[in-house]
């Protein structure tokens, strides 16, 4: 081979070889997004939440994601990045719950008489499109402290608990090019809806839950939400759309033992049915919707379920299985400090 021929060659696999880690240096969220903006929640209807408690819980957020390193800057609502066209995520939700407990009662009755909750759907939103990347339900539930704690200490623990859901968030793959951004439960899933309402469910009886959500299925709804009320309640928004009625199918999974909920998800998909999004809930001990289409699927899906105590655990999990195709699709924290996360793979129906 002639010199100029190899060099040529040379040249042009260095450029190949460089080029490599430059398309995968933005895999996942955390690669693209350096500057993060907190905004002040907002309070869904009829939910009572202490107007001082969103100020503080703000600025909880923005004082704890500064303490984690995860983001060059970490902005107000208003603020811009030092290097303007930075991308910047923003993160926003909306209290959906709220139960001031009894110091009391916490520190006299039990932490459980007492309790204090704060429940929010979070969403994490690309500043500059206004898309949304990815939704989250966060739950925060304060049962100790010191002579019962404080309730609005809530605020800090719910705050560290959106900063370790932000934390896990950030290892979910970004779309590839030309595949739109995920958006919420029910984005692009029913257009023109006709009619909505919302069903309760709770972990008292999970078998009449299934069947209030298949017979609600049977007259032509969808499950297009899901929000706990509380720690044994649930609200389940069910919409109908314009299109003729698909008659979909719906299972409760509920488990009183983390293992065996892979298991339960799994066996699921081999029946046909598929996670609905951010459904995975405390209720009982852990709970989750699957959803069944009409027909024959072409597409079944695998799970793998991992629960640990350390955030940094649960990021390798994230990471190791999304290098084999897995998508991350939940994250939940039930009270105690345990990080569930599930991740989802769509397997083509006969392959393994």
């Amino acid at each position: 081979m002639s010199k100029p021929v190899f060099l040529t060659l040379f040249v042009a696999m260095s450029m190949f070889a460089f080029a490599r880690p430059a398309r995968a240096a933005e895999a996942v969220l955390k690669d693209k997004y350096h500057a993060i903006q907190v905004d002040r929640f907002d309070i869904q209807a009829s939910v009572e939440f202490p107007a001082d408690y969103l100020l503080t819980l703000q600025e909880e957020i923005l004082k704890q994601l500064q303490k984690t390193h995860k983001f060059n800057e970490v902005l107000r609502t208003g603020e811009n990045p030092a290097d303007a066209p930075l991308p910047v995520l923003r993160l926003t939700g909306t209290i959906t719950h709220f139960k001031a407990g009894s110091r009391a009662k916490r520190y006299l009755v039990g932490p459980a008489a007492g309790s204090t909750e704060i429940f929010a759907h979070v969403a994490y939103i690309d500043r500059s499109t206004g898309e949304t990347v990815i939704t989250e339900e966060v739950r925060g539930i304060m049962t100790g402290g010191f002579i019962g704690g404080e309730s609005m200490d809530v605020t800090r623990d719910f705050a560290k608990k959106v900063v370790t859901t932000t934390t896990l968030v950030l290892e979910k793959s970004l779309p590839a090019p030309g595949e739109p951004a995920a958006a919420s439960a029910a984005s692009g899933r029913l257009p023109a809806v006709v009619d909505r309402h919302v069903v309760a469910i709770s972990s008292g009886d999970f078998e009449a839950a299934q069947q209030k959500l298949n017979a609600e299925a049977a007259a032509g709804y969808r499950v297009a939400g899901f929000a706990a009320t509380g720690g044994k309640t649930a609200d389940v928004t069910m919409e109908k759309s314009s299109r003729p009625a698909q008659v979909f199918l719906y299972r409760v999974v509920h488990t009183q033992w983390l293992p065996t909920l892979q298991k339960d998800l799994n066996k699921g998909a081999d029946d046909g049915f598929r996670l609905c999004p951010h459904t995975l809930s405390g209720l009982g001990v852990l709970s989750l919707l699957m959803e069944k289409p009409p027909g024959a699927a072409k597409t079944r899906y695998h799970y793998l379920v991992h629960n640990t105590w350390r955030v940094s655990s649960a990021q390798k999990d994230i990471q190791k299985d999304q290098s084999e195709g897995y998508v991350l699709s939940e994250t939940y924290e039930p009270a105690g400090g345990m990080h569930v996360v599930v991740l989802e793979k769509a397997v083509e129906k006969g392959s393994d």
